[in-house]
């Protein structure tokens, strides 16, 4: 169980920072840093209407998606893959291009460490694609939404896998899990009904930066840290 306070992506990987309890001291919390791998890039494209107002066949939107993510975004090596199928959406933002009611979409996944689309591609689409939706949305607000983390809290992360400590952070404990579903927030794994667990103790601090301009740079300079 992990108290998790902040996070961070890099490389397509989500870095969980917080507390965990102490393997060696009872009653006492240590810094943890938990590296989330197998994380997806989820795209919801939306098709063209035909002459007759129909949306296009999927069938062409699939084709179409194939030749715009790859080689631009998705290299052709062995390994490098994506994968799409039909869902339903309910568009519920400010695109009056978009319909509001629910429609068909090609939902869209691929390695989070593969860039997403162009805006210009995302926004006006081809001939088969209108728009592709959440292709700039960062990978950390898509692992939070689909998780459910709202704020600092608790995580039950399973099966994690420790690494050398030191190598990614200054945490006193690392370790890494292969794909998101491994976090679930504690109050929806245990059983109902079950007290609040108290978060762990937190210490802070704040830094005061001062700065004078360098006559000669005319460049900022750090004179001070209190």
């Amino acid at each position: 169980d992990m108290f998790w306070m902040d996070a961070a992506e890099r490389r397509g990987d989500i870095y969980l920072y917080g507390k965990v309890a102490s393997p060696t001291e009872p009653n006492t919390f240590v810094s943890c840093c938990a590296v989330v791998k197998g994380v997806q890039r989820n795209l919801f494209v939306l098709p063209r209407l035909d002459e007759n107002g129909e949306y296009v066949d999927m069938t062409l939107v699939h084709q179409e998606m194939k030749s715009i993510l790859q080689p631009s975004c998705i290299p052709k090596v062995v390994g490098a893959s994506w994968a799409g199928k039909v869902v339903e959406r309910q568009y519920a933002f400010d695109d009056p291009d978009v319909p509001r009611q629910k429609t068909q979409y090609l939902k869209v996944v691929y390695d989070a460490k593969y860039p997403s689309p162009t805006e210009e591609v995302c926004h006006s689409g081809g001939q088969y694609v209108q728009k592709i939706l959440n292709g700039k949305a960062p990978i950390l607000e898509t692992f939070i939404l689909k998780r459910k983390l709202m704020g600092p809290c608790w995580l039950r992360i399973k099966a994690p896998q420790p690494i050398k400590q030191g190598v990614i952070s200054w945490c006193a404990i690392e370790l890494e899990v292969e794909s998101p579903k491994q976090v679930n927030r504690l109050d929806l794994v245990i059983e109902a009904g079950t007290a609040p667990r108290a978060s762990p103790p937190v210490v802070s601090v704040t830094l005061k930066l001062k700065t004078i301009v360098n006559p000669k740079t005319q460049k900022n300079e750090i004179v001070s840290v209190s």
